[in-house]
């Protein structure tokens, strides 16, 4: 079901990759954000994901299942949605605030829109881009030397803003963790993609920033031990994580849950497609 769902998805992008990034952008300009482009957006273009006619219980079931399975096609459409958004930009006066865009980054439910919301700095660039590149955690960061690249060719400003969290709070916590989020909405990220969003993103996105000061402007939150704060740099507590260790926690923490069995087994699609299971 979940290989057939990832090819009907695909195969669609494939036959009109620009129909169907118009009509993300159609969804996009009509909706609350109509500047944000974010993977997870696109995914409700998947009538497999996002099921017309179903209950809530079904839909909620739907995203689950097949969350892993559309994102690679999702993230296509944006992407594609993305560089047209910038080519209009691009023709904006020199002196207008919307010619700079702000890329965000961080760990899967890391609460970027919350940190910077929360942070006077990060807020008033939000406010006033013309677009924001909200990076699915999934990426690991990866996608931020691409952004540059497009950016600087069409003359606009990047501001890319890192946002840290402790993975194991984000994972379990009671009020706004992956898994109880997961029980409302349905959407369930898998422990490895979630377990390397933390770790690998983090490692990716400070080496991007090293390698990248003075073609851009960086932003580093932490939402670490109460209020959001700004850093200088990706703290050591992000970067010093082992990946393998974190997911099996994960697993673990999820195993012991009381999340719908819906919930448990999207969160191990890692285990039937990559053959991640513990020795033993």
């Amino acid at each position: 079901d979940e290989r057939a769902a990832e090819t009907r998805f695909a195969s669609a992008v494939e036959r009109d990759p620009d129909g169907v990034a118009a009509e993300f952008q159609k969804r996009l300009d009509a909706s609350d954000a109509p500047n944000v482009y974010e993977t997870d957006a696109a995914k409700l273009l998947s009538p497999d994901y996002n099921p017309p006619g179903a209950s809530d219980d079904e839909a909620k079931e739907a995203r689950a299942k097949f969350n892993t399975a559309t994102h690679t096609a999702a993230n296509a459409i944006v992407k594609r949605a993305f560089v047209k958004k910038l080519d209009e930009l691009a023709k904006l006066p020199e002196d207008d605030p919307r010619r700079t865009i702000l890329v965000t980054s961080g760990g899967v439910a890391a609460g970027k829109g919350y940190a910077l919301k929360n942070v006077p700095g990060a807020a008033d660039v939000r406010a006033k881009v013309g677009a924001v590149w909200d990076a699915a955690g999934e990426q690991n960061a990866t996608e931020n030397p691409w952004v540059l690249k497009e950016a600087r060719a069409r003359g606009l400003k990047p501001v890319f803003a890192y946002v840290d969290a402790d993975p194991r709070e984000v994972w379990t916590s009671p009020t706004r963790g992956v898994v109880e989020r997961a029980g409302k909405v349905g959407r369930m990220v898998d422990a490895r993609l979630f377990a390397e969003s933390h770790v690998l993103g983090a490692r990716n996105f400070k080496a991007f920033m090293d390698q990248s000061r003075g073609q851009a402007d960086f932003i580093v939150l932490t939402r670490r031990g109460g209020p959001v704060k700004q850093l200088n740099a990706v703290p050591d507590a992000a970067l010093a994580v082992k990946p393998k260790a974190l997911r099996r926690w994960a697993v673990d923490e999820l195993r012991k849950s009381n999340a719908p069995d819906f919930v448990k087994r999207a969160g191990v699609v890692h285990q039937r497609v990559w053959r991640t299971r513990r020795a033993g």
